[in-house]
């Protein structure tokens, strides 16, 4: 039985919208942390160092202009907290910059989302809870729609003015207007019909299914199993954008093109208008997101249905578009045009930059930035490792790791490489470090045996062992211990191990195999 969701909705106002909700709201920080959606393009160490770069210029603009004192609070703000990465990121590259240890001082990071499951998982990270600890960092609910809005996790509003707003890779989370010109200057809008293939046992009216559908948006590939038909309906930009503003933006956006599609960020830019009241005379605006430097994807009268991601949609960001809203709006702009950059940017003020800003956006936005190479070292190392090119990988591994030294996970690949590349010296060094940045990104102990195994110092490696067994029993932990204890000698220990090996999986072959081969009078190792 097919089961009609919603019929020809306005794309901005789907049921898909609905689901994509919850599942932020239900997810929490495993959305990143299980890889379902990427973050590393914003989040890391480079990327950090470009903003707190920026911000350090706009400090010393507004100290300048007489609208910040030079013992005032400093408050940063990102919208939409994520993995946490970001805002441990921007603290350390504040702390490490030269000359910035005042500023540093009187600066307060500001941790927001509007799902409360996950910025109660970011608490519970030993790191983040340091930071919140030591009053550098406040985890604060904001539902980005409504923008004056801002509240303390567990307390009270936020008043203080904020200077600096960071918002990475949410515009292209927030619904967005689909709208088609034709070269005849006729206007359609995008309208999504969504249907169902139930099964028996399914409700079969609409809302009992959607109510069925999001009280569980976490489960595998929720969307893929739904069936999305797009399909674009006359309208007029009166009636698609009322605000005279929005339709403003969009004309101007897409001056001189002809027929044309454009994804309006409807929302975000209702966001960009919201938040003016919250900061200080003079702060700005960040925003960071993948999408388009140019106006080119904007030619022609084409489909272009969001991606997913876990169960949420993503959209592409139009930087032009952006730049023409702040040209409506009477915005200053600097922004990124690199069509080969991983993500763009854009820096935003309702007034105007100073000279330190100007210059600085430059600088630390050329045209192929530190974190575009970060993910081509990254990239790279990845292809080498599963191509068993293994000293290549651990090359641009260590490349990588010079840019985002706190990244625990790049450390872990870096050492499993060089564990193969026949240097397991370097991968206990390396995961020494990621233990101590990190001891969850991993199986930190289990590794450090396994290193000091194939340096030789395999009696060192059982305690490294044990100690991966005691956080989590695993049955090559098993094997890689029964291992030692035969070749050893011990071979009542040995047999131990190999039976609690295959207790856990009893076709693990290599256990199997060597305790049979204990059991015929072989040394089991």
């Amino acid at each position: 039985m097919r089961l009609i969701l919603e019929e020809a909705a306005p794309f901005e106002r789907s049921v898909a919208w609905r689901l994509h909700h919850a599942y932020w709201e239900q997810r929490g920080a495993a959305a990143w942390t299980s890889g379902e959606v990427p973050s590393h393009a914003t989040t890391n160490r480079a990327a950090a160092r470009q903003k707190v770069r920026l911000f350090l210029a706009l400090v010393a603009d507004l100290v300048a202009a007489g609208e910040l004192l030079d013992d005032d609070p400093v408050w940063v703000l990102e919208a939409g907290a994520g993995s946490g990465v970001f805002a441990r990121n921007f603290l350390a590259a504040l702390d490490a910059e030269p000359d910035a240890a005042d500023v540093a001082r009187r600066t307060r990071f500001i941790a927001s989302d509007y799902a409360e499951k996950n910025l109660r998982d970011l608490r519970a990270q030993p790191a983040v809870a340091a930071l919140v600890e030591a009053g550098r960092l406040v985890l604060a609910r904001w539902d980005m729609t409504v923008p004056h809005r801002l509240r303390e996790l567990d307390g009270g509003p936020v008043t203080c003015p904020i200077t600096l707003v960071l918002a990475s890779y949410v515009a292209c989370v927030l619904p967005m207007k689909y709208l088609q010109r034709s070269a005849a200057g006729e206007w359609r809008e995008l309208r999504v019909t969504i249907a169902a293939e139930l099964d028996g046992a399914a409700p079969t009216t609409p809302d009992a299914y959607l109510d069925a559908l999001t009280a569980d948006a976490t489960r595998a590939a929720l969307l893929e199993k739904l069936d999305f038909t797009y399909a674009f309906a006359p309208t007029t930009l009166a009636d698609a954008l009322p605000d005279p503003l929005h339709a403003a933006t969009v004309e101007r956006a897409l001056r001189g093109l002809g027929a044309a599609t454009l994804g309006y960020p409807v929302l975000y830019v209702d966001f960009l208008r919201g938040v003016e009241a919250l900061l200080v005379r003079g702060g700005a605006v960040v925003t960071t997101d993948y999408g388009s430097a140019n106006r080119l994807p904007l030619v022609g009268e084409v489909e272009r249905p969001p991606q997913r991601y876990g169960n949420s949609l993503a959209q592409e960001v139009s930087f032009p578009t952006l730049e023409a809203f702040a040209k409506v709006a009477g915005w200053d702009c600097l922004r990124t045009k690199s069509e080969l950059a991983t993500s763009h940017t854009a820096a935003m003020t309702p007034w105007r930059f100073g000279d330190a800003t100007r210059g600085v956006f430059g600088a630390v936005f050329p045209y192929v930035c530190e974190s575009d190479h970060l993910l081509d070292f990254v990239s790279a190392a990845r292809r080498y490792a599963r191509e068993r090119s293994f000293a290549r990988a651990v090359r641009f591994f260590l490349l990588a790791v010079a840019l985002d030294p706190d990244n625990a996970e790049l450390r872990a690949q870096l050492a499993e490489a060089a564990i193969e590349a026949g240097v397991p010296r370097l991968a206990r060094e390396q995961l020494l470090v990621g233990l101590e940045l990190d001891p969850t990104a991993a199986d930190f102990e289990f590794m450090i045996g396994r290193a000091l195994a194939h340096e030789g110092k395999r009696e060192d490696a059982v305690a490294w062992y044990e100690r991966s067994l005691a956080r989590e029993a695993h049955p090559t932990t098993w094997a890689n211990l029964a291992e030692i204890h035969a070749t050893a000698g011990r071979k009542e220990e040995a047999r131990r191990c190999y039976e609690a090996a295959l207790a856990l999986d009893p076709e693990h072959g290599d256990a199997r195999e060597r305790l049979a081969e204990l059991d015929a009078g072989g040394d089991g190792g």
